[in-house]
């Protein structure tokens, strides 16, 4: 895998412990430390890179690096390519409650189960 086709920093060994929200430890390659420019900051934070192909996330650990302009970021919102879908099945994405409109329906019920 190229991480950086033009030619790039090397990854460094990286001693940080990643985990999924769910718990699960994430494979971390290394880290390199990258120029980044943000509302005329400029600093050289370190990248962490894991094995796979999630989003990229912008860490804790770059927080203290660069401080962003928060009242500037609104909100967060889907992307465009899902509005389409939103609008084609708007009936689906109410927010009341539908109605079954199928068949009919049976309910299994286990004779020697007692209510609790």
């Amino acid at each position: 895998m190229t991480l950086w086709p033009c030619g790039g920093p090397k990854l460094e060994p990286c001693s940080v412990k990643l985990k999924t929200y769910s718990g699960e430890q994430l494979p971390v390659m290394g880290q390199a430390a990258v120029n980044v420019q943000y509302g005329g900051q400029a600093q050289r934070p370190p990248l962490i890179v894991v094995e796979g192909g999630g989003p990229w996330l912008f860490g804790r650990n770059w927080l203290g690096h660069i401080r962003l302009d928060w009242p500037s970021i609104c909100r967060v919102t889907a992307e465009t390519r899902v509005q389409p879908i939103l609008d084609e099945f708007a009936d689906v994405f109410k927010e009341e409650l539908g109605c079954y409109r199928g068949g009919e329906v049976g309910i299994d019920v286990d004779p020697d189960v007692q209510p609790q």
